[in-house]
């Protein structure tokens, strides 16, 4: 029985850093990104703002812009979009400023901190 919750522990810990969707997670000094295993005709985004200022950002993929969207004080935002399979695809916060964030596929959690 100890053994079957051991697996069940850690089963849920390597099932909860997947993910089907790009998690972006802002916070006040970084962005924390989760990204996809797989790459997929139609990818979802789910943007979360930890921060106290409203986010304006965009999508971007190679040379062309996805999706421009406000997200809030504390609050999320979803959306899928169709992604063209050999291109880089981005997120760019335009206000408050920061750096460009590549979002990366089966690179499982990563985290930026801001570029100084």
């Amino acid at each position: 029985m100890k053994s079957f919750i051991v697996l069940f522990l850690i089963y849920s810990v390597a099932a909860s850093e997947k993910s089907e969707s790009f998690l972006i997670g802002i916070n006040d000094y970084s962005v924390k990104v989760t990204s996809p295993v797989k790459r997929s005709p139609v990818v979802g985004f789910v943007v979360d703002n930890h921060t106290l200022s409203t986010i304006y950002g965009k999508i971007v993929s190679g040379d062309k812009d996805l999706k421009f969207f406000t997200i809030e004080s504390q609050k999320t935002k979803t959306f899928d979009l169709k992604i063209n399979s050999n291109e880089k695809i981005s997120f760019i916060p335009l206000s408050p400023p920061a750096q460009e964030i590549d979002l990366v596929f089966n690179r499982k959690v990563y985290e930026i901190p801001p570029q100084k």
